[in-house]
Order: C-alpha cells, then sequence, then structure tokens
C-alpha cells in the first residue's frame, strides 16, 4: 500500500454527496444497507464506514470500524480488489461463518473503489437480510456509483498535487526573496522566517521560530509599535510598509522598512 502519493483527506461536501448517493442505492434497490468504507491509512489493517444509508434495518454506523482479518464480505472485495456477490451467506459453505450474518445481512453485492494511481481506497456495498441474486441492472447501477466516487477521487488527488505543487513553488520563493520575510501568528509569534532573516538579524531559524518579535528583534523602546502594528494587520487587516528600527542578535540596531501584510490561513 506504499506509495508516493498523499491520501486526500474526503471534504465534507463530497461525503454529502456520497451520502445521497447511498440513500438513493438502498431505497431504489429495496434492500437495508447501502454503504461506502475505508482503508484505514496508513497500516491498512482495518476499513472503516465513511458513509452508510439512512435506511430502515441498516446495522452499519458510520465510521464502525472493521479488522482486516475477520473474513468479512468488503475484507474480500479489498483483498481480492474484485467485486463480489453473494445471494445468502447461509447457502454458500464458504459465507456461513461471514461476520455480517450475526447482524442479519445474508446477502452482498460489492464494487472496490480504487484511487486513481490504482491503490485501494475501500468499497461501495449493498447488503440485504434475504436472499437477493441483485439483477444485471442493480449491478450496473452499482457500478455506475462505483465510478462516481472514484471521478470524485481522481478530482481529489489532482487538487492535492497541484496543492503540493503550488507550495513546493512558494517555498522556493520565500527561500529566495532578498530581503528578510517573518511570519507570526496572532500573537506575534514567529511560525517561519526566511534564510535573508538570518543574515539580517543573526537568528537562525531554530532560535527564532516560536519567539515573539517584539522581544526577539524589537528594542526596548519600540515594544509598543509591535502592539500596534499587530492591530492594524489583525483587526483592521491593513497592509501598509513603515520606516523603523529592529534589533540584531548582537544588540546592534538594524535601520528597517516594513511591509506588513495580513495573510488569512484555515479559513481565518
Amino acid at each position: 500500500m506504499n506509495s508516493d502519493t498523499p491520501e486526500a483527506a474526503i471534504p465534507a461536501d463530497v461525503l454529502r454527496k456520497w451520502q445521497r448517493i447511498v440513500d438513493l442505492v438502498a431505497g431504489l434497490m429495496h434492500v437495508p444497507s447501502a454503504v461506502v468504507t475505508r482503508l484505514e491509512p496508513p497500516r491498512y489493517t482495518h476499513y472503516r464506514t465513511i458513509v452508510s444509508s439512512d435506511s430502515t434495518g441498516n446495522p452499519f454506523p458510520i465510521d464502525q470500524t472493521f479488522s482486516m482479518d475477520i473474513g468479512t464480505f468488503c475484507e474480500t472485495v479489498i483483498k481480492n480488489c474484485e467485486p463480489l456477490l453473494v445471494a445468502n451467506a447461509l447457502e454458500d459453505a464458504q459465507w456461513q461463518s461471514a461476520p455480517e450474518i450475526g447482524v442479519g445481512m445474508i446477502s452482498y453485492l460489492g464494487f472496490p473503489v480504487l484511487w486513481p494511481d490504482g491503490r485501494m481506497f475501500g468499497t461501495i456495498c449493498v447488503l440485504d437480510d434475504k436472499t437477493n441474486r441483485y439483477s444485471d441492472v442493480y449491478q450496473e447501477v452499482l457500478a455506475h456509483c462505483r465510478d462516481v466516487l472514484q471521478g470524485d477521487l481522481q478530482t481529489l488527488a489532482r487538487l492535492g498535487h497541484e496543492l503540493e505543487e503550488q507550495r513546493a513553488h512558494l517555498s522556493e520563493l520565500f527561500a529566495r526573496v532578498p530581503e528578510a520575510v517573518v511570519m507570526v501568528d496572532r500573537e506575534s509569534r514567529i511560525t517561519r522566517v526566511n534564510p535573508e532573516f538570518t543574515k539580517i538579524f543573526g537568528y537562525t531559524a531554530a532560535e527564532a521560530i516560536g519567539q515573539r518579535v517584539k522581544h526577539l528583534i524589537t528594542p526596548d523602546d519600540l515594544q509598543d509599535e509591535v502592539d500596534s502594528f499587530l492591530h492594524r494587520m489583525v483587526q483592521a487587516r491593513e497592509v501598509f510598509a513603515v520606516e523603523t528600527v529592529r534589533r540584531h542578535k548582537n544588540g546592534t540596531r538594524v535601520p528597517v522598512s516594513l511591509i506588513c501584510v495580513p495573510v488569512s490561513s484555515n479559513g481565518s
């Protein structure tokens, strides 16, 4: 299961879409349960239900976790990477010990769901409490739903790659800017500095990160100035430039031209 491709988180809007799909499938096929499962990284020893139909008699809640060594139907689909149809587990010696029987589900139809690079994501499946051979039409419907899920995963993987590329590009630009760049949080603690910061102020990134700007590089007589600048950025969302003075690690005063820019993070 190892891959250089990161496994994207599934956004809430996509989960809502998938929830609607399983609800429709359960209603269309007249079965008590339709489920999407995910093989859990990083160890892949368990899978989890991430959406489950809101239908009468469904015994599988969202976030229920199953070990990959107990012989469930979905486990078999994941391990074999093939669709599985079990018309009646009670009449098939291979499946008479299937854990699903314990919760009243004796028939199953499931398809593997894959990431774009071929890695296993999980399954989409339906289960019934009575014999069900699932007509060709039903099988085609579930296969189509699987394709919809895989299309969403392809989009998520593409966006993830694009985001990683953008981050790498921005990191390179950050490192190459010929001026000192300091990123701070709302409490003026330094979260990131570029190499030019070290050249100008003498502090390495390890020494600077986590320190407050006002304590690290601001002269004692200009402490209030930092609070004023922070208020303008955080509260007023103001972009501004000022001429001022900061302090080198060796104690000398360094004239600087500050450009202060508020940057949104985590939707704030």
